[in-house]
C-alpha cells in the first residue's frame, strides 16, 4: 500500500467504534472562528452558505478559526482525519454531548467543536485534526510538537497516523464510559481544512475568501500545499534561471461565456498559442484554447479555455510567463517571437494534463519545425492519444468513411503512451488541410448530436473555429 494510504487505512479502521444511526449531517461545510468583534461564525450546512459566510469573514479580524468541507474517504489519502459524534438522550443531546467534550479534555485532547443539531435532539462533536490550531493554544495533543508538523496534507503521513492512533485511544477510552443507547452516531471521515484564518496572508485572505462554493474544496487543498504569497503576486518576481513558466494561482477556475472568449478574441492584449478539439466517444467532445494574456500589471499569463456541448465552458489562469524570454509584442500580433518556447515548455511540464484530440489549428506565429516536434512531444506525453492514433490508423476511418468512427470501440485500447514513431505518424496523418477540415466537421457534427445546455451551442462552437482558422466547406471551395 502506498504510504500516503496507510494512515488512511487505520484510521476508517476502527469497526469497534464506528456507528450509524438516525443523525444525517447538514452538509459538507464547517466553519468555526473567533473574531475580534465578537460576530464569531459557526456553521455546519451545505457548500452555498459559503458566498455569505465568506462576506462576514472578510469583514471581521479572525482571532482564530478554521474552514473545512468534508469529502469522500475514498479520495483521502492527501486529506486530514475528523471524526463525528452524535449524541442524544433523553434530555436533550448537548448535555450528554458536554460530558464527552469534558471527559475528552482530561485526556488531552483539545480543539473539539461542539454544536447542537436538529432543534437540540443531538448533541454533535466534531474533532479534526487542525495543526495550526493546535500551535496557536499551545496545544501538545498526543504528544506532538505540532508546530513542526508541515503545513501541507501531502507531506504529513506520520503526523496523521499518530493523530489516527491517539484520537481511536481517546474515543474507545470515553465512548466506553457512555451508555450506548446515548451515542447515535460515530462517524470516520476527511476533510480539506484551512485551520489558520488568523494568520493567512493578504493574497491567500483574497484567494480563499473571493472562491466560489464549487471551488472551495480545492481553494483550502492549495492553500494547504503552496505559500500564496510567496507563489502568487501581482507584480512581476524573480523567475529561476531559465524558468519559462511558474504556476500561480491567481484566479481559480471560472466559467465563461460566448461574449467574454469572443471580446478576449478582440482584445490588444490577448493572443491565442494553440487550438485542438476531440471527438472520442461521449462525453469527451469538447475545445481547448491555449490563450496569452496581459494582465493590466504587464505579466503575460497563460489562460486555458475548455469549451464542451454539454457543460459550462471554463477557464483556468494559473501559469505566468517569464518576461525576460517571452516578449509581448508592442503592435504587431503577426510578429511575436519565441511563442513556441513557451508552448513547449508548457507541453514539457503539464502536457499530460491537457488530452490533444485529432484537430489542431496551428497558429502562424509558431514556425513549423518547432509546431512539428511540440505537437509530437504532446502525443508522446498524453496517454489518452492511443485511441486517437488506433482510430486514424484505420485509412478507412481517417478519410473514406469517417461516419463510421461511432461504432470504433475507444475502451480496447489502454491509457498508454505513444512512442515518438507512432507519434510522428499521428502527426503526419492530421496535419494537412484536408484532415483539419474533416476532423472539423465531425467535430461539429458530435457537437450537434451531443449538445445540451449550458455548453455552447452548434452555432457558437462552429463560429469560434472559423474564426480561430478552420477552414469550411462551401459548395466545392473552402472558406
Amino acid at each position: 500500500m502506498d504510504s500516503h494510504d496507510t494512515w488512511l487505512k487505520f484510521w476508517l479502521s476502527a469497526n469497534d467504534l464506528k456507528k450509524s444511526g438516525e443523525y444525517r449531517s447538514p452538509g459538507p461545510l464547517h466553519v468555526y472562528t473567533m473574531t475580534a468583534d465578537g460576530s464569531s461564525p459557526q456553521f455546519s450546512g451545505q457548500l452555498s452558505a459559503w458566498s455569505d459566510l465568506s462576506k462576514r469573514l472578510q469583514r471581521s479580524k479572525v482571532q482564530m478559526g478554521l474552514v473545512a468541507v468534508e469529502q469522500n474517504p475514498e479520495f483521502g489519502s492527501f486529506k486530514y482525519p475528523g471524526v463525528t459524534i452524535a449524541l442524544e438522550s433523553p434530555m436533550g443531546g448537548a448535555m450528554i454531548a458536554m460530558q464527552v467534550m469534558d471527559m475528552l479534555s482530561k485526556l488531552g485532547v483539545g480543539g473539539v467543536l461542539a454544536g447542537k443539531e436538529q432543534g437540540g435532539r443531538f448533541g454533535v462533536l466534531r474533532i479534526m485534526m487542525a495543526p495550526r490550531w493546535y500551535t496557536k493554544t499551545g496545544d501538545e495533543l498526543f504528544g506532538l510538537d505540532w508546530g513542526k508538523v508541515p503545513n501541507e496534507p501531502v507531506i504529513c503521513e506520520e503526523a496523521k497516523m499518530a493523530w489516527a492512533k491517539g484520537m481511536h485511544t481517546a474515543l474507545r477510552t470515553v465512548l466506553n464510559d457512555i451508555p450506548k443507547m446515548f451515542i447515535d452516531t460515530v462517524d470516520f471521515g476527511v476533510f480539506d481544512i484551512v485551520d489558520w484564518l488568523h494568520d493567512l496572508g493578504p493574497r491567500e485572505t483574497t484567494y480563499l475568501y473571493e472562491a466560489k462554493p464549487a471551488q472551495l474544496s480545492q481553494a483550502l487543498y492549495n492553500l494547504g500545499s503552496w505559500d500564496l504569497d510567496i507563489e502568487s503576486s501581482r507584480v512581476p518576481r524573480p523567475f529561476d534561471e531559465d524558468e519559462i513558466l511558474k504556476t500561480i494561482f491567481d484566479e481559480l477556475e471560472d466559467e465563461v461565456t460566448p461574449e467574454w472568449l469572443n471580446n478576449e478574441l478582440s482584445s490588444p492584449h490577448c493572443l491565442v498559442m494553440h487550438v485542438s478539439g476531440r471527438a472520442t466517444y461521449y462525453p469527451y467532445i469538447d475545445i481547448l484554447i491555449l490563450l496569452l494574456k496581459k494582465q493590466s500589471d504587464g505579466r503575460v499569463r497563460i489562460t486555458v479555455v475548455q469549451i464542451s456541448p454539454h457543460r459550462a465552458a471554463t477557464r483556468c489562469d494559473c501559469y505566468e510567463v517569464n518576461p525576460e524570454i517571452f516578449k509581448w509584442p508592442i503592435a504587431n500580433s503577426d510578429k511575436v517571437e519565441d511563442l513556441d518556447k513557451v508552448f513547449a515548455k508548457l507541453i514539457d511540464e503539464v502536457g499530460f494534463l491537457y488530452k490533444p484530440g485529432m484537430l489542431h489549428l496551428p497558429r502562424s506565429v509558431i514556425k513549423e519545425s518547432a509546431y512539428r516536434k511540440i505537437l509530437i512531444d504532446w502525443f508522446q506525453k498524453s496517454p489518452s492519444t492511443r485511441g486517437i492514433y488506433e482510430l486514424l490508423s484505420d485509412y478507412d476511418l481517417r478519410l473514406i468513411t469517417p461516419l463510421f468512427r461511432p461504432n470504433f470501440n475507444w475502451r480496447l485500447y489502454e491509457q498508454t503512451e505513444l512512442n515518438k514513431k507512432e507519434a510522428t505518424e499521428l502527426f503526419h496523418w492530421i496535419n494537412t488541410e484536408e484532415q483539419r477540415v474533416l476532423e472539423g466537421q465531425m467535430l461539429l457534427y458530435n457537437w450537434e448530436e451531443r449538445w445540451r445546455a449550458p455548453g455552447f451551442t452548434h452555432d457558437e462552437a462552429l463560429a469560434l473555429l472559423k474564426r480561430l482558422g478552420l477552414k469550411t466547406w462551401d459548395g466545392d471551395k473552402l472558406s
